[in-house]
């Protein structure tokens, strides 16, 4: 499999759409924006769209989830947020969401919103659930997260690829700016709601 940030715009890729039939074309703008690669230009017929995204080496590099029959447009979730659920899914068979209760924008999507706020590096906190695990540990909107069990977290990709490496009921530690000042909390993530899977 192809690490997903060594992707970039002007790839050649493969869509397998039916086992006897594949699309190729190039990505473009190939980024963590809707956490979700961009594959224009791959023109295709069918809505029966699941299946592997495939570069020119025959490496996965993403899962055909949604197509806009309309636009000739498609999107698939980049390989580095699929490996830690495959992976659960062949030790246990299952794969439950963990959840934290924030809607987090990087740098990047921070721009998609109407904002003039700009980050350097982290996750800045666009909301807070309230009852959520962030919430009862103090996180609020406004916030930066730059580390998740110390590890840097700059990208959604990244963030989410942490998150679903982990189990609900396990505790992390999350650094966090607030007013420039830097903050650790610990947090007990739980089980995503059904409504937000």
């Amino acid at each position: 499999m192809r690490k997903g940030k060594e992707l970039c715009e002007g790839f050649f890729f493969l869509m397998i759409r039916r086992p006897t039939r594949t699309t190729q074309g190039r990505s473009s703008a190939a980024s963590d924006v809707y956490k979700r690669q961009d594959t224009d230009r791959c023109r295709h017929q069918s809505r029966e769209q699941r299946g592997p995204l495939i570069n020119g080496r025959g490496q996965v590099i993403g899962i055909n989830t949604v197509k806009a029959s309309a636009e000739g447009l498609g999107f698939a979730i980049p390989i580095n947020i699929t490996k830690p659920i495959t992976r659960k899914l062949i030790e246990t068979g299952k794969f439950i969401p963990t959840y934290m209760g924030i809607t987090p924008l990087d740098s990047e999507m921070l721009g998609y919103y109407a904002t003039n706020i700009e980050i350097q590096k982290g996750l800045y906190l666009y909301n807070v659930m309230k009852g959520t695990p962030a919430a009862s540990a103090g996180l609020k909107a406004g916030d930066v997260i730059t580390h998740i069990n110390g590890t840097e977290v700059n990208t959604l990709i990244k963030f989410k690829s942490l998150l679903y490496s982990l189990n609900p009921g396990d505790t992390i530690s999350v650094r966090y700016l607030r007013n420039n000042a830097e903050n650790t909390v610990d947090m007990e993530l739980a089980e995503m709601p059904e409504e937000y899977r």
